[in-house]
């Protein structure tokens, strides 16, 4: 078996930009730089995977409080273009209120923060980077949910 150098800046799964809503489960990241990044999104689901020697596990950033807050702002005066996308589909009605029912209270509740994410029930080997990028604090200001993820030895 011949070894493949390692690919640089591989993230197998990105969820990028405030993508929302996805389930990344039960799934095995072998060899990579970033198992699963979170760009800001909330409502995500990343449980039950296997991580064995990738640097970082789990990246999950809050770039809609930062780089990225004016996309996602709301005022009176002001929508920023990813509310703009929300105002295009009329999103307080069927289909999109029905599909997800979450969508009509957006604007009222932690806009632009990565919240109700889950990362739950994870394990990982041979990390260099720790398990997940944000700290507990962070998470817990965020209303995320990171437990029971699990460091194995011998992979």
């Amino acid at each position: 078996m011949v070894a493949l150098p390692r690919v640089s800046r591989l993230q197998a799964v990105y969820l990028d930009d405030e993508l929302s809503g996805i389930t990344v489960v039960n799934n095995t990241f072998i060899d990579c730089q970033t198992g699963v990044l979170v760009g800001g999104g909330r409502d995500n689901d990343v449980s039950d995977n296997i991580f064995a020697h990738v640097d970082l596990p789990v990246d999950l950033d809050n770039r809609g409080m930062g780089w990225q807050a004016a996309a996602c702002a709301y005022n009176a005066t002001y929508a920023g273009i990813l509310v703009q996308g929300l105002f295009a589909v009329n999103y307080t009605y069927p289909p999109y209120a029905t599909a997800y029912p979450q969508l009509p209270g957006l604007l009222q509740d932690h806009l632009c923060v990565p919240v109700n994410n889950t990362v739950r029930g994870n394990t990982y080997c041979n990390s260099t980077k720790g398990f997940i990028s944000a700290t507990a604090n962070q998470t817990a200001s965020w209303l995320d949910v990171v437990t029971d993820n699990v460091e194995f030895m011998g992979c």
